[in-house]
């Protein structure tokens, strides 16, 4: 529904307080006996403080949690990352050792480069 995370705060967070302003505003002018307009406004800004305080409050935990959990996940990530690494490295040096010990069992020279030597070789280039 949203492009990114920051664009979900700039809707919701605005869209909230125009709520609650809104709704404050409704219940001074239509429940409330005020006889001045500034009386309403302050009657309204008195009920609404409370309510966007709150919702900013609420937005910035909420945005909080979100960072610790993307942090966690990535994290995650992260190891599961190196463990596949881990494991691949493994799998190639197994691969070029079995190699090699068929090349020498077979009496061939073997100038396959390790997968060390080839990973370096691929860095320079």
């Amino acid at each position: 529904m949203f492009q990114d995370d920051q664009t979900k705060y700039l809707i919701i967070g605005p869209a909230l307080v125009v709520l609650f302003v809104a709704l404050g505003g409704v219940y001074e002018v239509f429940v409330q006996d005020h006889t001045h307009w500034h009386e309403t406004v302050a009657a309204t800004i008195k009920w609404v403080g409370p309510a966007v305080a709150s919702t900013i409050t609420l937005l910035a935990i909420w945005r909080a949690y979100e960072m610790v959990a993307a942090n966690r996940y990535r994290e995650q990530g992260r190891q599961e990352g190196l463990r596949e690494g881990r494991q691949e490295i493994n799998e190639a040096w197994v691969a070029w050792l079995r190699r090699k010990e068929e090349a020498e069992a077979a009496g061939l020279p073997f100038y396959e480069l390790n997968p060390a030597e080839k990973a370096e070789q691929e860095r320079r280039s």
